[in-house]
């Protein structure tokens, strides 16, 4: 993967004569399009998980010659698989003061697209999820593979928390990123981080420079969904409902073999569930809907003040969807 990263899901197995990305000129239209309809676009580079484009491309332009963005540590020997079943490939190196350049110049590129479409950049999602070795889970405990931390035989870190012993980077990477770049974004002015729940596990609003910092919150009810939403709600972020059960558009409609979509959360998030779903009343929920196996649930309310809900948002992932038509069967009417 020198000269383009390997197609894979929705793009089908073979390289398409067609740029797949976006130009400078495409996102500032897109900044135009959607101000003269007063939407607000918020761009999301996800971090320092779900990053492979990112770091294969800094590390084939590091092999011609330029490390100055180099996001990997060539010495890390960790042995990791991701939610996608990548290795180490696929996680930015939180340590490298490569790493802390690249998303400073990431920064700057971007702010100067919604200058150039006069558009104000006020928010920034950094993501955060899923920066884990999944063979450390439940799931993977009976196969004799490794089990290590991300970056845990990575020198750079090794080094870094030698240094510093208060904290954590093979446990907490994505809460040491998260303080990084939102370090970076108060410097370039921007005025709200956004973060998917998990990449701020155990953190405090109190930690941050930037004085609004919102989570998207994506944890399934028959899951423990409540008792997570409790606990968000006393981080003093902000909460934007983004429920897989619920908000998830790339599930099927129906439970019925010819409908497509994934159904790890839920087996279907029809239109009558999607529109009936209650984001501020959580345990509601159950009443009206069943779990993924078809389960009733038993949820109970906790002793606890309701949270206060800035938002709610709906996902179409399409890493499974291959065509246009696709794509607004499963957004639409949903």
């Amino acid at each position: 993967e020198e000269s383009c990263i390997l197609t894979q899901l929705g793009s089908g197995p073979d390289a398409s004569d067609e740029p797949q990305f976006y130009s400078v000129a495409d996102f500032v239209e897109i900044l135009k399009y959607a101000a003269a309809r007063n939407v607000k676009v918020a761009p999301e580079f996800n971090m320092p998980g779900h990053a492979r484009a990112a770091v294969v491309s800094m590390e084939a332009r590091a092999k011609n010659g330029d490390d100055s963005y180099r996001l990997m540590d060539p010495e890390d020997e960790t042995e990791l698989l991701t939610v996608q079943f990548y290795d180490r490939s696929s996680i930015i190196n939180p340590c490298l003061d490569s790493s802390v350049r690249f998303v400073v110049k990431l920064v700057d590129e971007v702010v100067k697209m919604y200058a150039e479409a006069q558009v104000n950049m006020d928010v920034w999602q950094f993501g955060g999820d899923e920066a884990k070795n999944i063979l450390l889970g439940a799931g993977y405990s009976a196969y004799d593979l490794p089990k290590e931390l991300p970056f845990s035989k990575s020198p750079a870190c090794i080094q870094k928390m030698q240094e510093d012993p208060t904290i954590s980077i093979d446990t907490d990477a994505a809460n040491y990123w998260a303080l990084k770049v939102n370090q970076i974004l108060a410097q370039k002015g921007i005025r709200e981080m956004m973060a998917w729940e998990d990449g701020l596990n155990g953190m405090m609003k109190e930690e941050f420079e930037i004085a609004e910092v919102t989570v998207n919150f994506w944890s399934t009810l028959f899951w423990g969904g409540t008792d997570v939403l409790v606990e968000a709600s006393k981080t003093g972020f902000g909460v934007i409902m983004a429920n897989p059960d619920y908000l998830y558009f790339d599930f099927p409609y129906e439970v019925h073999p010819e409908e497509r979509g994934y159904y790890w959360g839920t087996r279907e998030n029809s239109v009558a569930k999607v529109f009936s779903f209650a984001p501020e009343n959580l345990p509601q929920n159950a009443e009206t809907s069943v779990d993924r196996d078809g389960n009733a649930m038993n949820i109970t309310t906790p002793v606890w003040p309701a949270p206060v809900i800035k938002g709610m948002q709906g996902q179409t992932w399409s890493e499974t969807v291959r065509t246009e038509a696709q794509h607004q069967e499963m957004t639409y009417p949903r």
